[in-house]
């Protein structure tokens, strides 16, 4: 299973890394092809129609985009309620926020591009080719602003991105986390390790790192949860930094599974965890 998880790991980042030269290619041939319908152009439009279809596509793809944003910020407000909630979600709405945020960038750039190709070409007249080139150009662009803003609204309303970004976060997780485990000697393949097991004794490094933190500092019970006790240990350097880090990746690694579609726990994660929490002992 650990294999499975780990192609599934390297195929993500191949996919990932291949990303940018892929779209690099396809701007590229949409470019071409706008520039051969330039100037062999098919329809001849007079300047009345060009006007009109320029000034709805700008109103159009600014309206789309305003109301997603207008979308996002209920959603933004939605996620911090459930990271209030359940203290678990902090990792996972992290890694949505800023996913959204980059998209929300990227949908901005490519529609004010857009909406600006559609003012320049109102600006212009007479069926030349730079005319015909910038109508061509901002009908791709603000087709692809709208194909981006309806992704976009589906990524948001999606009820399954919870799920969807767990188990995303997990596949991401495991690289680093085989990183931490290649020193532990204690594993069996064969063994299959259940999720009790495991949330067994990360609950017990939860209980230890909050009986360090007790040890050496009062904190209001609010606060007092396994994200704020690791930033109160780091800040006071109360623990090796190293060993901290493992236990950050460690408590992400069980929101990611906790929250996610699958409930498979890795045997060397277990065993990561088994050690994290012999090393704690020593703390105590």
């Amino acid at each position: 299973m650990r294999g499975d998880i780990l192609r599934t790991s390297n195929l993500f980042s191949i996919l990932k890394s291949k990303k940018n030269y892929i779209l690099a290619i396809f701007s590229a041939i949409i470019e071409c092809l706008i520039i051969y319908s330039s100037n062999n152009s098919f329809i001849l439009l007079n300047e009345n129609r060009v006007l009109y279809i320029s000034s709805t596509l700008s109103q159009v793809v600014a309206t789309l985009f305003g109301l997603s944003i207008t979308g996002y910020v209920f959603l933004d407000g939605k996620l911090k309620n459930d990271v209030e909630e359940d203290e678990s979600l902090i990792d996972i709405v992290g890694d949505l926020k800023a996913k959204y945020k980059s998209k929300i960038l990227s949908t901005g750039i490519l529609s004010c591009l857009g909406i600006f190709l559609c003012i320049i070409n109102m600006c212009l007249s007479a069926n030349n080719f730079i005319t015909i080139f910038v109508f061509n150009n901002s009908l791709v662009i603000t087709f692809f602003s709208i194909v981006k803003i309806i992704l976009f609204v589906k990524k948001i309303i999606d009820p399954q991105k919870i799920q969807k970004e767990s188990s995303s976060g997990k596949i991401q997780l495991m690289e680093k986390l085989e990183e931490e485990s290649e020193s532990i000697s204690e594993k069996n393949n064969n063994d299959k390790v259940s999720i009790e097991d495991f949330l067994i004794t990360y609950n017990n490094i939860e209980s230890k790192i909050s009986n360090l933190v007790s040890s050496s500092v009062k904190i209001n019970g609010k606060y007092n949860n396994m994200h704020q006790n690791l930033k109160i240990l780091e800040s006071g350097k109360k623990i090796d930094m190293k060993l901290l880090e493992k236990i950050n990746i460690l408590r992400r690694y069980r929101n990611y599974l906790v929250h996610g579609r699958d409930m498979i726990v890795d045997e060397k994660v277990y065993y990561l965890a088994k050690k994290i929490n012999e090393e704690l002992e020593k703390l105590l």
